[in-house]
């Protein structure tokens, strides 16, 4: 009697070149963040044939454009897709914002003036991670990667 086999179930299974070309993505952007202050000279002449920080961040987020909605396909569930979701986001959130809280109280930074005239719609934004849609300044420049991965996935 002939069997026929179902395919077996990819649900712990990665795709390596997706991670690969994002980790490439996330190098070239600490690659731009590095020509500045390691090669002033290379800066210039790098940047007019090829802007590695747009092209990085773009790729980045083509490529978590695909692992998203797959994610939550492999999880099959909606509510343990955003509980994932939830714990991968939060807590690089608050190790992020919990640096900048320590530079400021030992000096070595400042928050931006609107934390004195709005903290309140402030922290708000930013809990809910919707800062850049709300228009505020970020409390760190960089959460508005973070925001930008949340909104991909709830909007």
């Amino acid at each position: 009697m002939l069997t026929i086999q179902s395919p077996p179930h990819r649900t712990q299974r990665r795709m390596a070149w997706l991670d690969a070309l994002r980790g490439i993505a996330a190098l070239v952007v600490v690659f731009e963040h590095a020509l500045q202050p390691l090669l002033p000279e290379a800066r210039i002449p790098v940047k007019a044939v090829f802007e590695p920080g747009w092209y990085g961040v773009m790729v980045f987020f083509l490529v978590s454009g695909y692992i998203v909605p797959a994610s939550l396909e492999r999880r099959g569930s909606v509510r343990a897709f955003w509980i994932s979701r939830f714990f991968r986001l939060y807590p690089l959130f608050g190790v992020s914002v919990a640096g900048m809280a320590l530079l400021v109280t030992l000096g070595w930074d400042d928050l931006h003036i609107w934390w004195s005239t709005r903290p309140f719609s402030l922290a708000l934004g930013h809990l809910t991670m919707l800062q850049n849609l709300q228009h505020m300044p970020n409390l760190v420049n960089v959460l508005w990667t973070l925001s930008s991965r949340w909104l991909s996935t709830c909007c």
